[in-house]
């Protein structure tokens, strides 16, 4: 038995870690676990801004690449993070519409923002 009561081996690593650990005896910590709150306008601006941000990253390393001529390794990667975060931008605000067309609370309460 370890000097916590649990038993030893692995499982003693629940009382070091505390509630971020998955005990199969106690569900309940994943529950616990604690989320990151976000004020409704970080929230909402959140995936537009990534959108911004992306499209302007890419359309400038884009124009780089062709005053320059060519390719270099800087330039190709700025160029594919642009695109990344304006894919992920742009999938969560799509995402976001369409739960919100089909939310039930959405249906209820219109004018409710």
């Amino acid at each position: 038995m370890g000097s916590d009561g649990s038993g030893g081996g692995l499982s003693g690593l629940s009382g070091l870690l505390g509630k971020y650990v998955y005990n199969p005896r106690d569900c309940s910590r994943v529950s616990r676990m604690k989320k990151h709150w976000w004020p409704p306008w970080a929230y909402e601006s959140r995936p537009w801004v990534a959108l911004v941000l992306g499209a302007g990253t890419g359309a400038g390393a884009f124009a780089i690449a062709v005053v320059q001529g060519s390719w270099s390794i800087p330039v190709t990667v700025a160029f594919s993070l642009g695109c990344a975060l304006s894919i992920y931008g742009a999938v969560i605000l799509q995402l976001r519409r369409d739960y919100r067309r089909t939310s039930k609370w959405e249906r209820r309460h219109p004018h409710d923002d």
